[in-house]
């Protein structure tokens, strides 16, 4: 085998490694990024007193007292309807951000979102905001997060 035919594959496989690093590299910042972006995001909200509508994604605040008013909670079928809707959206190659948008879309308060936040941790093993995160870049989640404080904390019968 000549110098020439050693270098032209060398440098091919030099070229496509070369570029795996790059995009692995840069999925990896853009994670780390989100990340933060959500950190911030959660540290703004507990300085302002609470974390607002970020409850509506953490698993058991449904069972919070809501000062002895009957609340209007979902059916299980209604749960599992929805999360295995969030699931599919993010699942596979590509996420289906509409999907997303047009299930929170339907949700009527942020109790009620939380009771899908719990059924999704105990059925898949996350957290549905940890699953968002990985998901959504920040205008897609800015974009979710602007449905999520448009509901009321509870609907109430």
């Amino acid at each position: 085998m000549t110098a020439k035919q050693l270098i032209i594959p060398s440098a091919g496989t030099a070229i496509v490694g070369g570029l795996i690093y790059y995009f692995l590299h840069k999925a990896k910042q853009t994670n780390e990024f989100n990340e933060l972006l959500l950190v911030l995001e959660e540290n703004k909200a507990s300085t302002a007193g609470n974390l607002g509508y970020l409850n509506a994604f953490q698993a058991g605040f449904e069972k919070t007292p809501s000062d002895g008013k009957k609340v209007i909670m979902f059916t299980t079928a209604a749960i599992e309807n929805i999360v295995d809707i969030l699931n599919k959206a993010m699942s596979g190659l590509g996420t289906d951000e509409d999907a997303i948008y047009n299930a929170y879309s339907g949700i009527q308060s942020q109790r009620k979102m939380a009771q899908i936040a719990t059924r999704y941790a105990a059925k898949y093993g996350e957290g549905l905001l940890d699953r968002i995160n990985s998901e959504l870049n920040q205008n897609e989640r800015t974009k979710l997060f602007n449905i999520v404080k448009s509901k009321p904390i509870d609907q109430f019968a």
